[in-house]
């Protein structure tokens, strides 16, 4: 069962609840540009697909529940009033600029994940995030620019079990003046950091290993 591509873009819904039904993909562009507020998940969603919530200005509250596997690409790009975020254990998978743009998104917590990787430019230019919760033993992968200018960006959970860190995914975050803990990292890409004019301290724990790519050119 699915929502199919562009069903309610452009619509005057306001609140969605998919409760206690069998919906499990949400379609490309299903609620584009929709006058949405409110969107409850179901209990069989896997995949809320590309663009799917993107340019929903009035998406305020997202209830996601643990089935969901993969947020492709853009699917929430732009909701400018997304203020928290929560993610469960099944998420593996936050596409291409999944939240590019919400700017009103102050905080993410990947506490109830296991295994997670972070597409390109998925939170950038999220400009009031403040805390990324839960980030230890999560996040493997931090994809390119995935976090540029997060200018407020402050807290971050301790990042020991990233492998890899994509170029420029730190890009302009000024504000994030915490000590950044790396002990797993494998490659850490050009401009990662760049323009975190704050960042004081970086640990890293780096064994001799031909493939290991720190600092990449």
């Amino acid at each position: 069962v699915s929502i199919g591509n562009c069903a309610f873009e452009n619509s005057a819904i306001k609140m969605v609840s998919l409760l206690g039904t069998n919906v499990r993909y949400i379609g490309a562009y299903a609620f584009y540009g929709s006058q949405i507020n409110t969107f409850f998940s179901s209990n069989c969603i896997e995949l809320v697909g590309h663009y799917a919530f993107a340019a929903c200005e009035s998406l305020a509250s997202v209830y996601l529940l643990p089935s969901l596997t993969t947020i492709d690409t853009s699917a929430f790009r732009g909701c400018v009033l997304l203020s928290n975020l929560d993610f469960y254990t099944s998420l593996t998978r936050i596409g291409y600029n999944a939240f590019d743009g919400c700017t009103g998104l102050a905080t993410v917590d990947f506490h109830n994940c296991q295994e997670i990787d972070l597409g390109k430019e998925a939170f950038a230019s999220c400009s009031s995030l403040t805390r990324i919760a839960g980030a230890e033993g999560s996040i493997k992968r931090i994809d390119d620019e995935a976090f540029r200018d997060c200018v407020l960006l402050r807290q971050i959970e301790p990042l020991s079990s990233v492998r890899i860190i994509g170029k420029r995914a730190f890009l302009n975050c000024s504000s994030y003046n915490n000590a950044m803990n790396l002990l797993d990292a494998t490659v850490i890409d050009q401009g990662a950091f760049m323009g975190c004019t704050s960042l004081s301290t970086l640990s890293l724990h780096v064994l001799y290993d031909p493939l290991v790519t720190l600092f990449g050119y």
